[in-house]
């Protein structure tokens, strides 16, 4: 395995593992977005992820209609983060609103998305979620390979509050903040909590979390912050949540070590 020597070079996700001086094909929608959207060319150099972890240096052999040759030049490790686990608990918002948020949380680092019904998120969205796992999935792909990205993040099924908490028991280690306009703690160092385990950052829709969603997470401990006295969008409000939580767990890794 080697280090990374060249990181002005296109990073795509590829899924499959690759080894050194294998040749590979390359088609369908991998192949259009490479040669046809981007447009690279015959000896040209580009890396393929083979996952969040390994990567290849491969160069460009052929370039047909439909299928493109390539060969393996060198393969690569990452190293993983030493920060904990970052997960989004978003209150279902507008399609156009999460798909945005897709991406932010794929280059913050976000392991999964949960998202959950609330008394003011969007219901009439829940039919269309169903119909785009598949588009999900390429973007992530695609913000994985621009960010350098380390992990894949995950998109769990629209569940309610009560759902989520049956399915995720937390450990001693864990943490849980939200969001919330009317706490009286703004985002600084004392807020945060140095734990070894996941993290969990609470968001709500526009409307923001009803008064009994507020009462039941403080009662379960979970930490409520404020942004300011501004009044945020959704992505906006999560996107500053989360690169929060990120910058203080990398902050408390570094001071411990």
């Amino acid at each position: 395995m080697g280090r990374f020597v060249d990181p002005s070079l296109r990073r795509y996700w590829y899924g499959e593992e690759l080894k050194k001086s294998q040749q590979l094909s390359l088609e369908g929608d991998v192949f259009h977005h490479i040669f046809r959207v981007n447009k690279h060319k015959r000896g040209e150099q580009i890396y393929l992820l083979s996952s969040v972890l390994d990567v290849a240096l491969v160069e460009v052999i052929e370039v047909h209609k439909k299928s493109a040759e390539l060969w393996v030049q060198e393969t690569f490790s990452k190293t993983p983060p030493e920060s904990s686990e970052l997960h989004l608990v978003l209150a279902l918002p507008k399609i156009k609103t999460f798909e945005f948020l897709i991406e932010k949380s794929v280059e913050l680092g976000v392991h999964s998305i949960h998202l959950v019904e609330t008394q003011f998120s969007q219901k009439k969205e829940t039919y269309y979620f169903a119909k785009k796992k598949q588009r999900w999935e390429k973007m992530i792909q695609s913000a994985l390979a621009q960010s350098n990205g380390l992990v894949k993040t995950q998109i769990s099924p629209i569940k309610s509050f009560e759902e989520f908490y049956l399915s995720h028991k937390p450990s001693p280690d864990d943490q849980f903040y939200f969001l919330f306009e009317h706490s009286e703690h703004n985002l600084n160092a004392d807020q945060y909590k140095a734990h070894l385990g996941k993290a969990y950052v609470f968001v709500g829709s526009e409307g923001g979390f009803s008064e009994p969603e507020v009462q039941n997470m403080l009662s379960l401990g979970h930490t409520p912050l404020s942004l300011g006295p501004q009044i945020l969008r959704v992505e906006t409000a999560a996107i500053v949540g989360l690169g929060w939580v990120q910058v203080m767990s990398i902050m408390g890794y570094t001071e411990q070590t």
